[in-house]
């Protein structure tokens, strides 16, 4: 219900408690399984995230004293923000941006703020992972979003651009070349996260009008993706009560449709034709090639090794026979197995098919934030 609200609230204020109350009640899921590894993590994420949503309110104060200079009354609902930005001045709307970005930056695993994010998904049950995978990670998204629409309208939107696509390619760097010698699972599908949320904040940073449908409905595809592979990854640690894939022998014969649910969720989070993410990322990619095309080249050559990393997965993980006959099968229960099943679904049918109402709805989004 906190999520919901947070995404709905029209105060900048409101949106921040909202995000804030988020981080303390996912923690608490993340010690669910009351392991102290689990604590460690949930501390850690709570000590990076709520020290980096400080910084944010200090911008939030500076962007109510701007307000209050500039139109008599502050203000920090959205639409009003929205429609008196052009009289806010550049240079402090600029400062504030930077402080509001620090906070939102980190809730999402913005480098180099993220390091909160592997531990904690490896550390917390699969559907929670899924849950800060697929949903609380676009709150921070969604808070940068909106900030840099506001932006759009104001002088500073250059600068603040270049800010949004220099961390996003760092982000993109640092996730491809620590998932090169993750051999845990889950940790690597978390870093797989954060290249996601820099390539999403790297098309926010280009700011053009097709850039930004594809972002949000790279959002979309990429909340199906992870929720596919953290339930099939969570089916495989019940299995091998480890998330190491080094460890995991057999895994097509003892566990076949979390095997399945793996490998179309690794095919498509790389961004394989025929599956969501290979949309955005074309078109994103497409429209970093008109600001740079140097810049394009390097992102490439990342996403490769993003690219390389899950190929590297799937052949040690799918490659090692068994040798214990007497090993018991997990029974995954029908919940979890009518999750995968639909979110496989879900992706297919995405991938191939684009509905004329989700595009017309992203359309509507876009326009309303004012590009």
């Amino acid at each position: 219900a906190v999520t919901f609200f947070a995404f709905f609230s029209n105060n900048l204020a409101l949106f921040w408690i909202l995000v804030e109350l988020t981080t303390i009640l996912s923690a608490i899921l993340i010690v669910i399984l009351n392991a102290r590894e689990n604590i460690l993590a949930a501390l850690k994420y709570v000590f990076i995230a709520s020290s980096a949503m400080l910084f944010c309110l200090i911008g939030i104060l500076l962007v109510f004293a701007m307000t209050t200079q500039v139109l008599g009354a502050g203000t920090l609902n959205w639409d009003e923000l929205f429609a008196q930005a052009n009289l806010l001045p550049a240079p402090l709307f600029t400062l504030a941006f930077v402080f509001m970005f620090i906070g939102f930056a980190a809730k999402s695993g913005i480098v180099p703020f993220h390091t909160w994010l592997p531990p904690a998904h490896a550390k917390a049950p699969s559907v929670i992972s899924a849950l800060l995978s697929a949903v609380l990670l676009n709150l921070g998204i969604y808070g940068i979003l909106r900030l840099y629409a506001i932006a759009h309208q104001t002088p500073a939107v250059h600068n603040i651009s270049l800010l949004l696509i220099i961390f996003g390619v760092i982000t993109i760097a640092i996730a491809a070349f620590s998932m090169l010698a993750r051999e845990n699972i889950k940790k690597l599908i978390a870093f797989s996260s954060v290249e996601h949320m820099g390539l999403i904040l790297l098309g926010i940073g280009l700011g053009t009008p097709v850039v930004l449908f594809w972002v949000l409905f790279h959002i979309l595809g990429h909340a199906l993706t992870k929720s596919l592979l953290f339930f099939s990854a969570g089916i495989l640690r019940q299995q091998y009560h480890s998330n190491r894939y080094l460890d995991m022998k057999n895994v097509l014969a003892l566990q076949p449709l979390a095997s399945a649910g793996i490998i179309i969720g690794s095919v498509a989070v790389i961004g394989t034709p025929m599956f969501p993410l290979f949309l955005s990322k074309f078109y994103i990619l497409s429209e970093l090639a008109g600001f740079s095309g140097w810049l394009l080249f390097i992102v490439l050559l990342l996403l490769l090794m993003v690219a390389a990393s899950f190929a590297l997965f799937m052949v040690r993980t799918f490659s090692q026979a068994g040798t214990d006959e007497a090993q018991v099968r997990y029974r995954a229960s029908l919940s979890m197995k009518f999750s995968i099943i639909a979110q496989v679904g879900l992706l297919v049918a995405l991938g191939v098919f684009f509905p004329l109402g989700l595009a017309n709805m992203l359309k509507n989004i876009v326009a309303s934030l004012g590009f």
